[in-house]
């Protein structure tokens, strides 16, 4: 007679990183007695009686008369790696004499004498695939009190696992341009990061809530990206602050609240996180869950601003222009639209553009006027185009007229 046995090893996330593994889950096995598992380590397998979490030496056994046999099938998920699994044995524990051929994904691999009282008689299971087949097949008759199964797990280890983790976070940390380095990124790096956050490493965490904010590798779930983020906003991780902060700014996963906002806003800038620093400096320019104080906007806006934050750079300008919570300056105002213009910003090169078209805060020069806004329009600035178009007429608006009408709309935080 012969017995089929299915046995479905689910293995724990491994992590898909081309160099500089390490071992870090090392043996796992199962111990297989009379047909049924009956010691587990570190996973989770089914028979047909159901789970078993027996842990525990087996006692039983059964006895296979020649050409009996007895096989199993391996699983994995599909989206692991299958190189990460390395080193699979097997171990044929004995009560009696005999002999038996061991088939591997249905190749021969050896014919093994099994002898009495032997715990290790050691076979190494060359080349796993995503479902392997093992076979015993017995060539007299022959007694086998167990089957052990032992296999390592490749993965990287945790030093290397929160340095990988932190260098992504540096790409993607920034709210302009997230969403697309996760687009390009997410297939290679998603189970590194899901197995970082399980592992509450908080730049894992972070990341793992930005898939689930823009639906990249799972299902949109702002609820699920929040939780994600409280997990590393309570490490203290400044990215994952901003977020949840930003979350209760909008009801975004979570009820609105601005002043839940502005503690985490704060918590994150105290960090030194520019995006924080420069949105702390809105809440406070607007009085949005604090008082209204532009001097303390301007305060955290510099912060921003000197960190390069190219959006609080062209925002500083614009308070020196206005003298909005500083005292109106005008080189200095163009001191910081240069800067974040040359970053590319848009609208900075917009309003630099109007500095030397009147000769605001800069000697007055009408192509140096015209190759920044030029730039702009090149980047599909509608106002700038518009801009150029009236500046070719007679003017009887000032470079202020200009800056209210055309500037002051874009000024957001």
């Amino acid at each position: 007679m012969k017995y089929v046995y299915s046995l479905l090893l689910f293995f724990s996330p491994l992590l898909l990183f081309a160099e500089e593994r390490e071992v870090f889950d090392c043996v796992k096995y199962a111990v297989i007695t009379n047909g049924k598992i009956q010691s587990l380590k570190g996973v989770e397998a089914k028979t047909d009686g159901g789970t078993v979490t027996a842990i525990g030496d087996g006692k039983f056994y059964w006895k296979l008369a020649e050409d009996d046999s007895v096989e199993f099938t391996f699983e994995h998920p599909q989206d692991q790696d299958v190189k990460n699994i390395k080193n699979v044995k097997i171990f044929l524990l004995s009560y009696g004499e005999g002999k038996v051929k061991i088939r591997w994904n249905g190749k021969t691999l050896s014919n093994q004498t099994i002898r009495k009282g032997v715990v290790k008689n050691e076979l190494l299971l060359p080349n796993p695939k995503l479902q392997n087949t093992l076979k015993v097949v017995a060539l007299t008759e022959t007694g086998i009190q167990g089957l052990r199964i032992e296999w390592q797990e490749m993965g990287v280890g945790l030093e290397l696992l929160q340095k990988i983790v932190a260098e992504d976070c540096e790409k993607y940390s920034r709210h302009t341009d997230s969403k697309e380095c996760l687009l390009t990124n997410h297939p290679k790096k998603l189970s590194v990061w899901i197995n970082a956050a399980e592992k509450n490493i908080p730049e894992g965490q972070y990341l793992y809530g930005l898939c689930y904010f823009h639906g990249i590798g799972v299902d949109k779930d702002e609820k699920e990206a929040v939780t994600w983020w409280r997990k590393a906003a309570e490490q203290n991780y400044a990215a994952a602050q901003y977020w949840l902060g930003y979350c209760y700014a909008h009801g975004t996963g979570v009820s609105k609240d601005e002043k839940e906002a502005v503690t985490w806003v704060r918590k994150a800038a105290e960090q030194n996180y520019a995006a924080a620093q420069f949105n702390l400096g809105g809440c406070y320019a607007f009085g949005t869950g604090v008082s209204k104080d532009e001097k303390e906007a301007v305060t955290w806006v510099r912060k921003a601003a000197e960190q390069n934050y190219v959006a609080a750079q062209f925002r500083l300008g614009f308070c020196y222009s206005k003298g909005t919570g500083v005292s109106k300056d005008e080189e200095e105002a163009v001191t910081w639209y240069r800067k974040a213009a040359e970053q590319n910003y848009a609208a900075a090169q917009c309003i630099l553009g109007l500095c030397y078209a009147f000769g605001t805060g800069v000697s007055k020069d009408d192509k140096e006027a015209v190759t920044w806004l030029q730039r702009a329009e090149d980047q599909g600035h509608a106002e700038a185009k518009e801009l150029q178009r009236q500046l070719r007429q007679p003017q009887t608006k000032s470079f202020f007229d200009y800056l209210d009408d055309y500037i002051s709309p874009l000024i957001t935080y």
